[in-house]
C-alpha cells in the first residue's frame, strides 16, 4: 500500500524548468521537456536546443510501480533524434537494461525516491514540482502542472 501522501505528490505532469550540464544551467527555450507519471505509465519528452546546431530530442515511454517502500520504473520504448546539418540520426537503443528501483521516503512536505542500492540518483517530489539529482547535484528541475494537464 502506498503512503497516503506519496502517490498524490508523485503522480502528475511536470514541465522542465532547468537542465544542468556540467557547470551550465539551461532553461526554456534552450531546453524543453515534459515528465508524466500517471496510472502506472511514465512518459519523458526532452528537447535540447542548447547544443546548436545539433538539437536533440528524446521520447521515452514505459511503466512504473509505486508501493509503500519502493518505486521502480523502466522505459519499454525509447526514440532519440539528433538533428544534424544534412540528416537526422535516429536511435531506439534503451537507456538502460531492466528497471531502475528506488526506496521511498517522506521528508517534511516531500516524497523522496533514492536509487537502490546506493542512493546515487534521487527524485524529490513536492506539491509544486520535482528535482532530479545525481550524487547530490541537481540536474533537472521540473514544475508541476495543474490537474487539468492530466
Amino acid at each position: 500500500m502506498v503512503p497516503s501522501a506519496a502517490h498524490p505528490l508523485v503522480s502528475g505532469v511536470y514541465s522542465l524548468l532547468e537542465w544542468r550540464v556540467a557547470d551550465r544551467v539551461y532553461t526554456p527555450p534552450d531546453v524543453e521537456g515534459r515528465f508524466i507519471l500517471c496510472a502506472g505509465t511514465v512518459t519523458t519528452v526532452l528537447r535540447n536546443h542548447s547544443q546548436a546546431p545539433l538539437p536533440a530530442t528524446s521520447v521515452c515511454l514505459g511503466t512504473y510501480r509505486l508501493h509503500e517502500e519502493r518505486f521502480a520504473y523502466r522505459y519499454a520504448d525509447v526514440s532519440s533524434y539528433l538533428e544534424g546539418p544534412a540528416a537526422v540520426t535516429v536511435s531506439h537503443a534503451p537507456l538502460w537494461d531492466g528497471e531502475r528501483a528506488f526506496s521511498v521516503h517522506t521528508q517534511d512536505d516531500a516524497v523522496v525516491l533514492r536509487a537502490l542500492p546506493d542512493g546515487g540518483q534521487e527524485f524529490r517530489f513536492t506539491a509544486t514540482g520535482l528535482t532530479y539529482a545525481e550524487n547530490g547535484i541537481p540536474l533537472r528541475r521540473w514544475q508541476r502542472l495543474g490537474t487539468q494537464a492530466l
